[in-house]
């Protein structure tokens, strides 16, 4: 088996100062103290901010949220798009020991409302573009209110709460995931040491500010004591001109992103330094071709909002189709249904422990029963289905339950997926089951073809069933816009909700 992985910080903290670092704010405050006119946040328009600066309008607007009525503990909501002032109240509200739950301004009404209401804040601040909510302060109001830079002198520690992160809910109800300060700092050393960051790098963030992976990117960068940068929101048509003119070196992926860029026109620009991108849930077949088109090494690993980036793979340590080996941080099983360890090639749940204090998410917010659910003692169940091979490199297969009882025959959507995808008119594919007329489920497949695309459900139908087996031919297919989360990946419980439509094509298959 490789040697175990070490976490290296090649340059700026040393790993004494790393661990003495034990949150993000420490971090910044000592950058802001030993270097405060060096450039930290690079932002959408190429708007720039340095640590000091960062770090006393943080300061003021802290003092600015005291005056709100905002007290340790307390929750403080954002509704916003990425900026260089989101950033500074999310680390104001980290520097008087309030939670930050950050939200999807896409959201509708009803659903923001609901997570509002759960998260019972005492302030909610918005930009001019959200939806509008009555009780809410927008976010250059409150940096314009007056105070001196004058926050509590003790600082929360790395076991306080940080973050509610609710999750993506693409298989049903979101869930808020209460992440600590030592979490966050941990997680940002992990995001180094998957990148291999040194005093050259420049991470380069596409995910918004309420998705765990844009607090990973920017954590990264923090630990890592190099500038951040930042887009508003994922553009295929502008990412490689951006990453060109904020010198990136490396970017974070969720979901469907390098499938986009794939079957996009945009190519790599003259110049361009980037040199790996980090995330996970990209199709194999996709990965060869990313690399290949745009000399961009993909390093897949695997993580949650609740265990950021326990497995990974650095561009030294890499294997084909694999998301990579267990940090050693964290102690690994694949077990079965009776949660028994399976041999090595055995499909089974991934069961994960940290040996870290901060290595696991802290709670679901206000849920004890699902918090309780998701442990086997003190093993935390993914309910991802995996494989792990004789070399300890792990292989994810599929989530447990996205499979459809088909005439007897369990059939993976995940699989379904992947051959449809494989189209090169089709962006995004997602199979899931309706009820049967004869029992068990029938597989709807739903597709968005990329721009300009034209194809019938028909024909896309004929095309894919050539290359899968009679048992998993889907018997329904439907074209059109699939609804998605923040990080890209389609809502497969909103797919399944809508069902059958009035132009979703029968092919009538049921043998």
């Amino acid at each position: 088996m490789p040697a175990a992985r070490q976490i290296m910080l090649s340059h700026g903290p040393t790993m004494a100062q790393a661990r003495a670092d034990r949150t993000l704010l420490s971090c910044l405050e000592r950058y802001a103290s030993e270097r405060p006119d060096c450039l930290f946040l690079i932002g959408p328009c190429n708007e720039q901010a340095t640590y000091g600066g960062f770090w006393a309008a943080a300061g003021t607007a802290a003092t600015a949220m005291l005056a709100q009525g905002v007290k340790a503990g307390e929750r403080v909501v954002t509704i916003c798009e990425n900026s260089i002032e989101l950033f500074v109240i999310i680390v104001a509200a980290w520097r008087i020991g309030a939670t930050l739950v950050p939200l999807n301004p896409g959201l509708g009404s009803d659903l923001l409302g609901e997570m509002i209401a759960t998260a019972e804040p005492t302030l909610l601040v918005v930009d001019g573009g959200s939806t509008k909510i009555a009780s809410a302060i927008e976010i250059a109001d409150l940096l314009k209110l007056d105070g001196r830079p004058n926050p509590p002198a003790s600082p929360p520690g790395p076991g306080t709460d940080a973050l509610i992160i609710f999750s993506s809910g693409t298989t049903g109800k979101s869930k808020g995931c209460v992440l600590s300060h030592g979490y966050l700092a941990f997680f940002g050393r992990e995001f180094s040491a998957m990148a291999e960051l040194d005093e050259d790098d420049r991470v380069f963030c596409v995910t918004a500010l309420y998705h765990v992976n844009a607090f990973w990117a920017f954590a990264g960068s923090v630990v890592n004591g190099t500038p951040h940068a930042f887009e508003k929101r994922f553009s295929a048509s502008t990412f490689w001109q951006r990453s060109s003119e904020v010198e990136a070196t490396v970017f974070d992926y969720v979901g469907a992103i390098l499938a986009i860029l794939l079957r996009s026109a945009g190519e790599r620009t003259s110049g361009n330094r980037l040199r790996a991108c980090l995330g996970g849930g990209v199709r194999t077949e996709d990965l060869a071709q990313f690399e290949k088109r745009f000399h961009c090494k993909v390093l897949e690993g695997y993580g949650l909002t609740e265990c950021c980036q326990p497995i990974y793979q650095t561009e030294r340590d890499r294997k084909h189709g694999s998301v990579g080996r267990t940090s050693i941080y964290f102690d690994a099983r694949v077990v079965d249904e009776h949660d028994r360890d399976v041999s090595p090639g055995t499909p089974g749940q991934l069961l994960l422990r940290s040996r870290t204090p901060h290595g696991l998410f802290r709670r679901y917010w206000r849920d004890p029963e699902q918090t309780k659910a998701a442990f086997k003692g003190k093993w935390f169940a993914t309910r991802d289905l995996v494989t792990r091979d004789t070399d300890g490199y792990f292989y994810f297969i599929e989530r447990l339950g996205h499979v459809v009882r088909r005439r007897g025959e369990n059939v993976s959507c995940f699989q379904v997926e992947g051959v449809f995808a494989s189209h090169p008119m089709v962006q995004l594919a997602a199979a899931v089951g309706v009820p049967a007329a004869l029992g068990d489920e029938e597989i709807l497949l739903a597709v968005e073809l990329v721009d300009g695309a034209t194809m019938t459900p028909k024909e896309l139908h004929s095309w894919g069933i050539e290359k899968l087996p009679k048992f998993m031919h889907p018997r329904y297919v439907r074209i059109g816009t699939l609804p998605r989360t923040a990080s890209q990946r389609v809502e497969r419980h909103r797919v399944k909700s809508i069902g059958l439509t009035a132009d979703t094509y029968d092919s009538g298959t049921i043998g």
